[in-house]
């Protein structure tokens, strides 16, 4: 049963589809609470009727913008990917989930710019060597790197978009990627607070 669609995404939002990448939310949906789209993460003031989405505006977009956009596809997919291979390589399976659900909402970041300048398929980009971050708390502060970095990119660029319906993807995935710095500051905080306590419980087996 549709229950909802997301006006940025474009994605019909199904009733067993609520609880999907609820590690990237600071506040859970609910059977009783939609709060966020489970598939882009961005708030429920975007939830629409279907009639009214984002087909149809390459043709207005300025070269500046279109320019923007496609460097907006870019960020997405290299953070996607990134959150792919952290996944892979952290031992915590709590933090491994979290990253494999980020990595699907950067991917939908990226689809949603994508379809903004009727882009067929990703950029191939090249993959970093990840071989050097040997502990989740490396994988957790390049993750908050990342998000800064895409929270300064459309906080920068907003202003430069021509099309006001293109500005409010801007400002709603900002907003996303905001949560997700805010949730990779805790999950560091946390990792911490473990890492202290095992050194805490060692020096006390040592004593």
């Amino acid at each position: 049963m549709i229950i909802h669609k997301c006006y940025i995404c474009g994605m019909d939002i199904h009733t067993k589809s609520i609880g999907l990448n609820a590690s990237t939310m600071l506040e859970k949906n609910s059977t009783n609470a939609l709060l966020n789209c489970p598939f882009c993460g961005v708030s429920n003031q975007f939830f629409t009727v279907l009639d009214d989405d984002l087909e149809g505006l390459v043709m207005e977009l300025s070269l500046e913008a279109k320019s923007i956009i496609e460097k907006a596809v870019k960020l997405e997919v290299f953070n996607s990917t990134f959150y792919e291979e952290a996944s892979e390589r952290v031992d915590c399976k709590i933090l491994s989930v979290t990253f494999k659900e980020l990595s699907k909402i950067e991917l939908m970041h990226a689809r949603i710019h994508m379809r903004l300048i009727s882009m067929d398929k990703p950029p191939v980009l090249h993959k970093p060597d990840y071989s050097n971050r040997e502990t989740d708390y490396a994988f957790i502060k390049e993750a908050e790197a990342r998000e800064k970095h895409a929270i300064t990119f459309y906080s920068k660029n907003v202003e430069n978009i021509n099309i006001e319906k293109v500005k409010k993807v801007f400002e709603a995935l900002r907003k996303v990627e905001s949560e997700h710095n805010s949730i990779m500051s805790t999950k560091a905080f946390e990792l911490c607070q473990v890492q202290n306590q095992n050194i805490n419980e060692l020096s006390t087996e040592i004593g």
